[in-house]
């Protein structure tokens, strides 16, 4: 784009979609020709620019204008190759909405300054920024499809200095059999803005090279020439469909001028194309004849061909056979001499063996390969690699910063002279799981992360400050609360049993949790406190009657867990509800941890070596209670449930339990018992988990009595299929709800073990009881998991999610394609 179009630029700007810059000392404003961008349309990209100080267009320091290309531009879209980016020359860009983009989506372009190939003489040095703009795209009736919007198909490949060509081959994407198609051809020097010279200023056209189309047995397919300009692929009446041929593109032209050669330049491109089925009878010229796939320009017979060695980069490996070509080559090699000497054959270029690629983790990624005589070194190219490709001459290589996901990598000898063939190098694909940093830290999500004052602290009820009121007018007045009823729980206390202290966390003033001595009658305070006819993890012959498991997807301990449930009268009347459960094993982050062998033995005492802490929970009408205990005190203020470390009680908990924290009150609001699901546990064998599940079916029972109408309810409800009130009924296996069943296997995989349980206890419009509950809040858990990495939103089903080696499977990119979105 020269001056005057962009002064006429400029003029229209302001009717135009714009970003403007808010950095740097230049205003800036990136606009698109058109409002809205019909698939299959490309429209020109304009840059407004002003420097605030003098009002002006900027300048560089030669004085000349800084101009579009000074810019690197680029286009991006939510789905892959959506939308591409066009130069035509360093002033000129387009954006174009490839036949893929969906009518809805927007496309988003770029201009960073300064251009990765911009001179040091012309950059400003204080000014470096990027600006954006977006364009809707919308349905379109063209069949346009720019130069980008399939991907590259790469060949060969070598080594050496100088600067890159950018050759695009575009043959037809089907050629009906007795039919001829057009083939495009598209250059980008190495600024891969504009098309390069030769050495008399003239541009380098399809003109210049030798083309030909064919197929492998060198008679279903011809090259046509309408002109040294135009050159189209012709399928013979010999071929079948699906069939592939190719289209190679050779420089120099065997008949281009010496003086019209760029120096250095010697490269052959070749793209497939396939055979679709026949239109007519007919075949098309040359067709049959001898040399099939020649086609001799003006009647001039063609001389033999003379093989070149390739000198490609190529873009990134095939993802799928693609009708375009793009290669990447060297300048600075030099082609074998264009004279009347006989034409030379390469000898074979062998490509390695054994390839393979082992996931370090964190991105790591190690090859392998066995030796190739001759080489001189060797070539990686592939996913997360530099699009020169990485080099050794070792047998073996490593890159740290491989992309998490589904990657795929070729390796090829490099021989003498820089040869080499990528046509039969190996390629070898992986998974690699890359553990993202997050925005937010474990369990604060929601409710944040507490306070020491929040702690809830159970409130002395044998205080004198508290006295008891007797049950009746001829009963005195006690303080020390000697009403019991037949079971020894207390009847008539000055305060509700089960109330909290308004005072802050004070460990001192908690010694009445000890025994109490109460007029000859002795009971652990703690237990008098809860009022209800538990005994604890720590009293004799208690561990018979807990639920022993291992539970590896939510906090990777191993569990003992018990519940009691007690009808209450006034003045809180209903069910009061009581459970704790002990963890046992290695700490997060230290070695054992989640340990198979581990935590599904779970030692029966709190004196063990692997004991590490006791949750318990207290559910009634007026709210819920969370306390933890290290086996020696009984209210701790924080609980270590991950390698972050210690954090507030109750705010960890219901992270995951669900509620709100109540000032007043200093209870939870909504928060829910989780459900004990046998297929989300782990026991030490199969009859080991036959002897738990009537403990665990207990313990459920008592859940859904406790929170009735819940989605944990209705959950349960199908795990024992409506008969989890029935003594000896086990739960379902690989329980799937009736709400996901026809989306089963992705509930198996991703749903269930590291987002189900959390979620039923989340409010109803998120507590993915359903897939279309789930489905329903689509933009949230994109954002959430894949972009603020927020979720899952515990150490081990977030680590699980992102590394689990689910060997060709990639979660995030399962969950992100069944979300509807291209990538996470």
């Amino acid at each position: 784009m020269n001056t005057r179009l962009i002064r006429a630029a400029i003029a229209i700007v302001p009717l135009l979609p714009h970003v403007a810059l808010a950095q740097g000392p230049w205003a800036a404003a990136l606009s698109v020709g058109r409002k809205a961008l019909g698939v299959g349309e490309c429209s020109a990209v304009l840059l407004n620019l002003s420097d605030p100080a003098t009002k002006e267009w900027p300048r560089g320091p030669n004085g000349s204008r800084v101009s579009m290309a000074d810019f690197d531009f680029t286009v991006s879209a939510p789905a892959e190759r959506a939308a591409v980016g066009k130069y035509d020359g360093a002033n000129s860009f387009a954006v174009c909405a490839c036949p893929k983009a969906q009518a809805g989506s927007v496309a988003t372009v770029t201009a960073t300054y300064p251009s990765r190939t911009i001179a040091p003489k012309v950059r400003v040095t204080s000014v470096s920024f990027s600006t954006t703009t977006s364009v809707p795209i919308v349905a379109g009736s063209s069949s346009g499809n720019a130069p980008g919007c399939d991907p590259p198909t790469p060949t060969t490949a070598m080594d050496g200095g100088g600067a890159l060509w950018t050759v695009t081959v575009t043959p037809p994407a089907a050629l009906p059999i007795g039919s001829c198609g057009a083939v495009g051809l598209t250059l980008r020097d190495s600024t891969g803005k504009d098309w390069p010279r030769n050495p008399v200023g003239a541009r380098v056209s399809i003109s210049d090279f030798d083309l030909s189309a064919t197929t492998p047995n060198g008679a279903d397919a011809v090259g046509k020439y309408d002109g040294a300009s135009s050159f189209s692929a012709c399928a013979c009446q010999t071929g079948t469909v699906g069939e592939m041929g190719t289209v190679t593109a050779t420089y120099p032209a065997r008949a281009l001028a010496a003086k019209a050669r760029v120096p250095g330049i010697a490269l052959k491109a070749v793209a497939p194309f396939n055979l679709a089925a026949a239109r007519g009878s007919a075949n098309p010229p040359g067709c049959g004849d001898k040399q099939a796939g020649q086609v001799a320009i003006a009647g001039t017979p063609l001389p033999p061909p003379m093989i070149v060695a390739p000198a490609t980069t190529p873009a990134q490996l095939p993802t799928n056979a693609a009708p375009m070509i793009t290669e990447k080559f060297k300048t600075g090699i030099v082609a074998p001499p264009m004279t009347t000497a006989p034409p030379t054959t390469m000898p074979p270029l062998a490509n390695p063996t054994g390839f393979t690629a082992v996931d370090r983790g964190g991105g790591g990624v190690d090859w392998a390969w066995q030796p190739v005589p001759g080489a001189a070194k060797y070539r990686i190219d592939g996913t997360g690699l530099p699009s020169t490709g990485l080099f050794t001459t070792s047998t073996h290589n490593a890159f740290p910063h491989i992309p998490g996901g589904p990657g795929t990598w070729k390796v090829t000898s490099v021989f003498p002279g820089n040869l080499s063939d990528t046509t039969t190098g190996p390629t070898v694909s992986l998974v690699v799981h890359v553990l993202p940093p997050r925005s937010q830290h474990w369990l604060v999500k929601n409710n944040g992360a507490g306070s020491l004052a929040q702690v809830q602290v159970p409130a002395n009820p044998f205080d004198p400050a508290h006295p008891c009121t007797p049950m009746a007018s001829n009963q005195p007045t006690l303080n020390d609360c000697t009403q019991y009823d037949v079971d020894h729980h207390t009847i008539n206390q000055g305060i509700n049993p089960g109330d909290l202290s308004s005072a802050p966390y004070d460990l001192q003033s908690l010694g009445w949790l000890t025994v109490v001595p109460v007029d000859d009658w002795s009971k652990n305070g703690f237990v008098r406190w809860l009022d209800v006819g538990i005994k604890l993890w720590y009293e004799q012959f208690q561990s018979q009657q807990e639920a022993v498991y291992g539970n590896p997807l939510d906090l990777g301990v191993g569990r003992r867990a018990f519940c009691v449930q007690e009808m209450k009268g006034p003045p809180h009347p209903g069910y009061k509800t009581v459970c704790y459960a002990t963890a046992h094993g290695a700490t997060p982050g230290t070695p054992g941890f989640n340990d198979s062998a581990t935590i599904t033995h779970p030692a029966p005492s709190p004196g063990s070596t692997d004991f590490i802490l006791a949750m318990m929970i207290i559910k009634d009408q007026t709210g819920t209670t969370f306390l933890v205990s290290n086996g020696t005190d009984l209210v701790l203020p924080t609980v270590r449930l991950d390698t972050e470390g210690p954090k507030f009680v109750p705010f960890a908990c219901i992270s995951c339990h669900g509620g709100t924290y109540n000032a007043a009150t200093r209870k939870v609001d909504g928060s829910s018992l989780l459900p004990l699901d046998p297929g989300l546990l782990s026991f030490a064998s199969a009859s080991d988990k036959a002897a738990q599940e009537e403990k665990i079916r207990k313990i459920n029972q008592m859940i859904t009595v406790a929170q009735p109408n819940s989605a944990i309810t209705a959950y349960l409800n199908g795990l024992y299929n409506g008969a989890i009130g029935t003594p000896g009924t086990a739960a379902q296996p690989d329980y799937v709800p009736s709400g996901w069943s026809q989306q089963s296997g992705f509930y198996r995989q991703i749903v269930r073990p590291h987002c189900a349980m959390c979620h039923l206890a989340a409010p109803t419009q998120w507590n993915f009881a359903s897939y279309g509950n789930f489905l329903g809040n689509k933009g949230l858990i994109y954002a959430d998991v894949c972009g603020a990495h927020t979720m899952p939103h515990a150490e081990v089903p977030y680590t699980s999610f992102w590394l689990k080696n689910t060997g060709a499977l990639y979660l995030p990119g399962l969950l992100a394609a069944q979300l509807g979105y291209p990538s996470c």
